[in-house]
């Protein structure tokens, strides 16, 4: 099992969540939850992790830029929820996830720069 944590974590058609932590087990998503406090079983990520499904990411994507170029419109959307809804994890456990870093970020527009790197957190 290994947890990621970052500033923001981005769940398409759910907004952004503040400082959440992903759980990977077995190479998929197994909960989300708040970064309350440190852990030493908690790796920090600075920067975005953006959740997509595995489905997506396999129909849609063949290379990087690809990826970068299907990530930055899903990006716009502005909703910030401060709260984890109950039924959150179960959206999660419906289905693959993979889980992508964005880093660096630019947290005044909300948005990857030119230079930002995309990497695939396992």
């Amino acid at each position: 099992m290994k947890r990621f944590a970052s500033h923001y974590l981005f769940l398409p058609e759910h907004g952004w969540m503040k400082q959440m932590v992903v759980e990977i087990e077995n190479d998929n998503v197994s909960r989300i939850f708040p970064l309350s406090e440190e852990s030493e079983r908690v790796q920090w990520m600075p920067g975005v992790s953006v959740l997509l499904s595995d489905t997506d990411v396999t129909k849609d994507f063949n290379r990087e830029a690809m990826l970068a170029d299907k990530i930055r419109p899903l990006l716009a959307e502005t909703k910030i929820v401060d709260y984890i809804a109950s039924d959150m994890n179960v959206v999660i456990m419906q289905k693959k996830w993979v889980v992508f870093r964005l880093f660096p970020f630019d947290f005044t527009e909300m948005q990857p720069y030119s230079a930002t790197k995309l990497a695939i957190l396992r």
